[in-house]
């Protein structure tokens, strides 16, 4: 699991970021996601703003409470008409493997919780 913030220092909570890291997760501090793309292996692949590529399997988009539309043109998401990503009842965005959770889909006014 791979938690990318776009700030110098997370801002959540100590004991969620403790439980990411326990679980093997890696929070990368500084880093906003700069492109995304399917693999040829099933993977996606996610280059962030300092070069470096994250491959996985699934991922989620979690903004918080200011939704960034241009990231989501980007990452060739689906919106819908108020800006937001437009999900499936299982918080599939219209890109396979992307998840959409809390404001980002404008349905549940809630921050993740891990």
């Amino acid at each position: 699991m791979n938690v990318n913030v776009r700030q110098d220092v997370p801002i959540g909570k100590a004991d969620t970021r403790s439980h990411i890291r326990e679980l093997g997760g890696i929070v990368h501090t500084s880093a906003e996601i700069q492109s995304a793309a399917d693999t040829s292996d099933g993977s996606i692949a996610v280059v962030l703003n300092n070069g470096s590529e994250i491959r996985r399997e699934n991922a989620v988009a979690q903004i918080g409470f200011l939704s960034a539309m241009w990231t989501f043109e980007g990452l060739a998401l689906r919106l819908t008409s108020n800006g937001s990503v437009a999900i499936d009842p299982y918080f599939e965005t219209s890109r396979c493997r992307i998840f959409a959770v809390g404001n980002v889909n404008g349905n549940i006014k809630r921050i993740a919780v891990v």
